[in-house]
């Protein structure tokens, strides 16, 4: 039995689901799990959405008997940050060594294990992108995000992600996608791509009105605002619906570049994705790093 903790925003645990499906298929004999406990008292985001947006992502999830046979049962997210750090390992686990790097090492573990980590690399899921694909289908689209994918698919529309809020004063993520990484990056579209339709995405669009938007110059410029809290998974969506890209340094960015459902798809992204002095393996080949 394999258990993989669950925790973070929808981006997040995206990445968390795609590393717990490939356990699956590099496992198939054994139990794979979830545990989604660390949501109680988990104040930030939406709380645990896999199941309520993605169908097809029916992974099990563990009870408090079957996470007691592998590893401390602290269905508290305080208290388990807390408890971790004191407590001797319990059983079986592995926690991930670093972020957005890849480590072949959690595949190597043939017994019972609990996996602690947010396993943001692609090549955690390298070789099942259909299945992972398809894990992550959305639903339909109804009303306004239904009439956004009409416009988005009829021209040749670049979405732009904006991360602000938590990211303003987050040492490890401040100052990568500043002002002039979008100058940068829509300069590139706008070599690129003929007759660009720009669609921003964003929690600070007062600061996209003063900084993004003469950057667009005459080209036609829409904000998407109708999805918030729980709904804003459906950004995700139409970003993944635009020819072009411009990603922020977000996991949220980065599931909509992945399932672009065109291959051809011009994406842009930021060179460096964390204010760490180490290599990065967040990046997809054709992606187009500033």
């Amino acid at each position: 039995m394999k258990i993989v903790n669950i925790i973070g925003g929808i981006g997040n645990q995206m990445f968390q689901y795609a590393f717990a499906k490939s356990l699956q298929v590099k496992f198939p004999d054994e139990s794979i799990l979830v545990d989604i406990s660390h949501f109680s008292h988990y104040n930030l985001h939406s709380g645990f959405q896999i199941n309520d947006v993605y169908k097809n992502a029916n992974i099990p999830i563990a009870t408090p008997s079957q996470i007691k046979e592998v590893t401390w049962y602290l269905p508290n997210y305080r208290l388990s940050r807390l408890v971790r750090a004191i407590l001797p390992k319990r059983g079986s686990e592995y926690i991930e060594n670093r972020d957005y790097v890849f480590d072949e090492r959690p595949f190597r573990i043939n017994s019972s294990c609990y996996y602690e980590g947010y396993w943001q690399s692609p090549l955690y899921f390298d070789g099942i992108s259909s299945i992972i694909k398809d894990m992550f289908a959305f639903p339909s689209p109804q009303d306004e995000n239904l009439k956004w994918v009409k416009r988005m698919e009829s021209c040749n529309s670049v979405a732009i992600h904006v991360r602000r809020g938590d990211y303003v004063n987050a040492k490890s993520f401040a100052g990568i996608c500043d002002v002039n990484y979008y100058k940068k990056a829509i300069d590139v579209v706008m070599r690129k791509i003929a007759n660009p339709e720009f669609y921003i995405f964003s929690n600070d669009i007062e600061w996209c009105v003063q900084f993004i938007a003469p950057m667009i110059k005459s080209h036609p410029l829409c904000y998407v605002t109708n999805n918030t809290g729980k709904d804003s998974f459906w950004d995700i969506f139409l970003m993944s619906k635009c020819h072009a890209l411009i990603l922020a340094n977000s996991s949220f960015s980065w599931w909509s570049a992945y399932l672009n459902s065109s291959d051809s798809s011009l994406i842009v992204t930021p060179g460096k994705w964390v204010n760490r002095k180490y290599e990065q393996d967040i990046y997809m080949n054709q992606w187009i790093k500033i």
